[in-house]
């Protein structure tokens, strides 16, 4: 899925997890460019999944992959109270990946602040969890461990459109303008992409949702009361003809 919804479970987790782990502020939302693991780091990707679209219902098509790649230097330093820990990865690797994922955990699934919580609210469901060892290679000949995991969920759909944000979107956009930075400009753009150019009266939005024409709309009991038919419909008109029931083929 690459729609508002994947950016809003991606955004979600990624604040969620920032500062929470021992990767810090290390947390990367879908990275394109080559990152320097120096220390416990962590990028947060959402694509790939596959729906089932009824008719042209776009807007229903939420599935998605949320993917965790968890990097580790050689070498991590942990506190442990008034001491430290030294954890090498040739023999403790296990140990540290344990560790790592056990903190993205506890934020996204006990931390209660705000972002913690739009995650849970965007994702009401995860399918499976997958779960895998690797090695990545950061400059030629040296490589790094890593662990990644992606989870299959069935997120929230995407907002309707030419409809104002409510619910959880409107949380969403009040938790990014709440950031400081690029974030809150961000938050307009989102908006917007949600509302369109013009806010749409409801019949207007549920027949985008559906993804018909207006004709159709008003056979299946979908269409305007006729104070709220509007001057004009966005768009050329496209007429669907049905056949008459009572017309035949003529008979040889």
């Amino acid at each position: 899925m690459v729609g508002l919804t994947s950016f809003a479970v991606g955004l979600a987790a990624t604040r969620a997890l920032r500062g929470r782990t021992m990767a810090e502020n290390r947390v990367h939302f879908e990275p394109n460019v080559a990152i320097a693991v120096t220390a416990p780091t962590l990028c947060v990707y959402v694509a790939g999944g596959e729906t089932e679209v009824e008719g042209r219902a776009l807007l229903d098509a939420s599935g998605s992959r949320v993917r965790f790649e968890l990097l580790l230097p050689p070498v991590v330093v942990l506190a442990t109270g008034q001491q430290e820990a030294q954890l090498d990865m040739n023999a403790s690797a296990a140990l540290a990946f344990a560790l790592f994922w056990r903190q993205c955990l506890i934020a996204l699934q006990s931390d209660q602040n705000v972002w913690s919580g739009l995650w849970r609210s965007f994702v009401p469901r995860i399918h499976s969890l997958v779960a895998g060892a690797d090695l990545i290679e950061l400059e030629k000949g040296q490589k790094i461990p890593a662990r990644i995991v992606e989870l299959v969920i069935e997120p929230l759909s995407e907002p309707s459109i030419g409809v104002e944000p409510q619910g959880v979107w409107a949380e969403m956009l009040a938790a990014m303008r709440a950031e400081t930075g690029e974030l809150s400009v961000l938050a307009d753009l989102l908006q917007s992409a949600i509302t369109g150019v013009v806010a749409l009266a409801d019949w207007r939005s549920d027949l985008a949702r559906l993804g018909i024409t207006f004709a159709l709309g008003e056979a299946l009991g979908v269409g305007p009361a006729e104070h709220d038919i509007g001057p004009s419909f966005d768009g050329p008109t496209i007429v669907e003809e049905f056949a008459d029931a009572t017309l035949t083929e003529p008979q040889s």
